[in-house]
């Protein structure tokens, strides 16, 4: 879930159908007798190919010109060491048109997601 428009409804994730990925974002509009979500799909993209270096960045990590936008979506390359990298291909989530918009990449960066081994 991310913060788009002051609510925490959104999701971001991806999925592959018939070889081809895609990014999505989700809007959770309630929940199941037995607690699990329901989530409807309000805006999908098909991603480019993706080689090893790059990392599929979700969680609201990347910024613009320094300036965190959690409505950023990206995939970019994190040097080793580095906190942030910059963007290969970028998105931007509009929650008012609900839409995914490509955006230029020259002053995105990201950050690594980082996970306990």
């Amino acid at each position: 879930m991310f913060n788009v428009d002051s609510t925490k409804e959104y999701g971001a994730d991806y999925y592959a159908k018939n070889g081809t990925k895609y990014l999505r974002i989700t809007l959770m509009i309630g929940h199941h007798p037995n607690g699990k979500p329901i989530e409807v799909t309000k805006a999908r993209v098909m991603l480019p190919p993706m080689t090893s270096e790059g990392d599929l960045v979700l969680a609201g990590l990347c910024r613009i010109d320094s300036v965190q936008d959690p409505r950023i979506l990206a995939i970019a390359t994190v040097p080793e060491g580095e906190t942030y990298g910059p963007a290969r291909y970028a998105w931007r989530f509009d929650p008012v048109t609900q839409s995914l918009s490509g955006i230029p990449i020259s002053n995105v960066t990201c950050a690594q997601v980082q996970g306990e081994d």
